[in-house]
């Protein structure tokens, strides 16, 4: 029977596009250091052609009835869209603060606890990692993001007519701080750990890569 709550501190929202292998480490992981805080876990499947829907009904059936994990999927994207995808599965949060996690992220031991203790020392602020390279250069954690769900949805999410790797992070962050919010950089690389893949692997799925081929066609003729 799944355990419905009103609220959480904190929802951690994934999204996923033929990415099983990864998910299968990730989540598990990140939802056993997290089994005594008040959080949930958001996995939207976005079409994914691989085996993650059978997977997640046969091993976290347990997490999914005691409410810890909410599974959707949608079956219409053709192509795997970062910013839609996000606003699409940040949208049924219930948490406080919301959290992007990419599905090849941990988010560690005590990141729950950190974000907290961040928040509470300031309430208008956004945490982030570090997109100017100035601590570390994790380009596999670039997408970690974490504000208030109630600012999130004010700004409208992510903006959706932004394409390919890496805008729609600096576009978001850059609306965050001209509402108010300061930006608290992640600082502790344990929270930023990520399975490593290659650069075709990171933009396979997006409707630029598949349509390389053609464009070349097209420029040839």
């Amino acid at each position: 029977m799944l355990l419905e709550k009103e609220s959480y501190d904190i929802s951690y929202c994934t999204v996923s596009m033929n990415r099983a292998e990864h998910v299968k480490k990730t989540l598990t992981q990140n939802i056993q250091n997290n089994l005594n805080n008040n959080v949930e876990f958001l996995l939207l499947d976005y079409n994914s052609k691989d085996d993650l829907e059978s997977w997640i009904k046969q091993n976290m059936k347990y997490h999914i009835e005691n409410g810890k994990l909410k599974y959707f999927k949608t079956f219409e994207p053709t192509h795997f869209d970062r910013s839609h995808s996000r606003n699409m599965v940040f949208k049924q949060a219930k948490g406080k603060y919301v959290c992007n996690v990419d599905a090849d992220n941990y988010i560690g031991k005590g990141f729950s606890e950190y974000m907290m203790q961040e928040f509470a020392k300031n309430k208008n602020c956004y945490i982030g990692a570090d997109l100017e390279g100035k601590y570390y250069d994790i380009m596999d954690a670039y997408g970690r993001f974490c504000c208030e769900k109630s600012v999130f949805m004010s700004l409208r999410g992510y903006d959706e007519s932004l394409k390919g790797y890496g805008p729609e992070d600096k576009d978001l962050f850059s609306r965050l701080e001209k509402s108010g919010l300061s930006k608290t950089t992640i600082q502790n690389t344990d929270f930023l750990k990520a399975i490593k893949h290659s650069n075709n692997e990171r933009i396979c799925n997006e409707f630029l890569s598949t349509q390389l081929k053609d464009v070349y066609i097209s420029h040839i003729n």
